[in-house]
């Protein structure tokens, strides 16, 4: 998951307008992903119903069934670089995975993420696991050709 505003991106309003999804900005998505992982998270854990009246998710009455096989559920996979997307990689994920970049990025958001969960007292081996999703470009050989 991330907060998938992407406004630098041609095709980004596209995409949301294909699925008829409103187009907010990048703090109104990054606060209702958190607001979004806290639900799921209780949808696949709580073995009651509940509430949540958060500012972007309201529930009532809310209960997932079944739940799921993992235990104690599926791993949360938040995705993302910006400063805003790692807090809340910090808190909710499972796994953190940064799309793209080089890989000084990598280690300075990775850094970035480990000071969050230092400062909210997450610490390995509790702390997100990370992944990348390399991005290729053109202008290079493709393996094949080598």
């Amino acid at each position: 998951m991330g907060a998938g505003s992407r406004p630098s991106h041609p095709l980004a309003r596209r995409e949301y307008e294909g699925h008829g999804l409103p187009f907010h900005d990048f703090a109104h998505s990054v606060e209702s992903l958190a607001e979004a992982c806290t639900v799921i998270r209780r949808l696949w854990t709580e073995p009651r119903p509940f509430d949540f009246d958060g500012t972007y998710v309201q529930v009532k009455g809310a209960y997932g069934n079944p739940k799921p096989v993992q235990s104690p559920h599926p791993p949360i996979v938040i995705g993302g670089r910006s400063s805003a997307t790692l807090r809340v990689a910090a808190e909710h994920a499972d796994v953190w995975n940064i799309p793209g970049g080089d890989l000084d990025d990598l280690v300075n958001r990775s850094a970035l993420l480990d000071r969050y969960c230092a400062e909210i007292g997450r610490a390995p081996p509790r702390s997100p696991a990370r992944s990348s999703c390399p991005s290729r470009t053109t202008n290079q050989p493709s393996l094949e050709k080598r």
